[in-house]
């Protein structure tokens, strides 16, 4: 499930490594780190084989947020349907070493050229930035999932004549409105994916939209989809 938000090899291992603690399994309470490696190594290439077209999408992302860094630029793009804009503007702050000495200078100079007696000390200067990197390719997929998400959550706030409360991807209402809730959710699901949303967007990044290999879906059984949305 993480894999489409960026989840790495290692991360998958890690994962791995936390969830097998909370079954009480006494073999697994020790699982090394080596193995939550191998493990996730193992995860991510047998997804390459059996979820070839997600995976193959994630791909075009990632090279789309690469190009991008290697261009010097912030990728962007703008939702479709809804219009809003979205830029991955990261930055860190510039990263400075100080050496502060504390008491009188003994010993010799190291390879630093400092005595040993000198402390260093890393400042990040925030009102300096540079372009934060690998974050480019990182970000690329996960926040166009959460900008198609947003655009679904506005979409279905706009529709309703009524007071929701909104987390993220998931609505809450008093127990009289859910039926409207219900259909309203799935009717601007279909509208905001009817057309070629998916293609815009890569267009935009630019990416090319030729090389997704689509299902057979049909987008409008959404409307009569009874778990869609819980």
């Amino acid at each position: 499930m993480t894999l489409p938000y960026g989840a790495t090899p290692y991360g998958l291992g890690q994962q791995i490594i936390e969830d097998s603690k909370r079954h009480g399994i006494p073999l697994l309470l020790q699982l090394e780190h080596r193995w939550g490696s191998y493990l996730g190594r193992l995860i991510k290439n047998t997804c390459s084989v059996v979820a070839d077209r997600p995976m193959r999408l994630l791909q075009l992302f990632e090279d789309a947020g690469t190009a991008a860094e290697e261009e010097g630029r912030f990728l962007s793009w703008i939702v479709p349907v809804t219009g809003f804009p979205v830029v991955q503007h990261y930055t860190v702050g510039i990263v400075r070493k100080l050496y502060i000495p504390y008491g009188p200078q003994t010993g010799f100079k190291g390879s630093t050229g400092h005595y040993p007696n000198e402390l260093q000390i890393s400042i990040c200067f925030t009102e300096k930035t540079e372009k934060a990197i690998g974050k480019q390719k990182q970000g690329a997929s996960p926040n166009a999932i959460h900008s198609l998400d947003a655009a679904h959550l506005m979409m279905t706030v706009c529709a309703l004549d009524f007071d929701i409360t909104t987390v993220h991807d998931s609505f809450g209402a008093l127990p009289c409105d859910m039926p409207v809730l219900f259909r309203i959710l799935r009717e601007t699901f279909v509208e905001l994916y009817k057309g070629d949303t998916l293609g815009e967007l890569l267009k935009q990044l630019p990416a090319d939209p030729d090389l997704i290999i689509k299902g057979s879906l049909d987008i409008n059984e959404i409307l009569e989809s009874e778990f869609c949305f819980a």
